[in-house]
């Protein structure tokens, strides 16, 4: 079960008082928190086997993955002025391969979304390509 909170859950972690992400295994019944973001996580994402997270928080989009004690940057865009990057929250796809995020910013930031009109975004887990 993974779930977001701003409160102290996990006795070797600490929230900040910002909604972070934490990771309930029932048959363990072990809670822990697996992030420590001072912005706080947004939105949050889980794949159908419980092993991997999405999350966004800072205009980028996380892959966490408990079990290789990891996690990582795989799409980062700058918001333009008070518009933030991202529309929708990340969904990480059920085999926990793909990523799909709203953007009204192109992953491409050479390429200008002119219009402002959110863009579907699917990211590859592996090699980190966004399209």
């Amino acid at each position: 079960v993974a779930f977001r909170s701003i409160s102290d859950l996990d006795p070797g972690a600490t929230t900040g008082g910002v909604d972070q992400v934490f990771l309930f295994d029932v048959p363990s019944s072990r809670l822990r928190q697996i992030t420590a973001n001072p912005s706080g996580v947004f939105s949050l994402s889980l794949d159908e086997g419980g092993e991997r997270t999405a999350y966004e928080t800072d205009g980028a989009v996380h892959l966490n993955s408990p079990a290789e004690g990891r996690d990582r940057v795989l799409l980062e865009l700058p918001p333009l002025g008070p518009i933030p990057p991202f529309a929708a929250a990340p969904h990480l796809s059920a085999d926990g391969k793909k990523v799909s995020v709203v953007s009204t910013i192109d992953p491409d930031t050479s390429v200008r979304n002119e219009d402002l009109n959110p863009e579907l975004c699917l990211i590859d887990v592996e090699s980190g390509d966004a399209t």
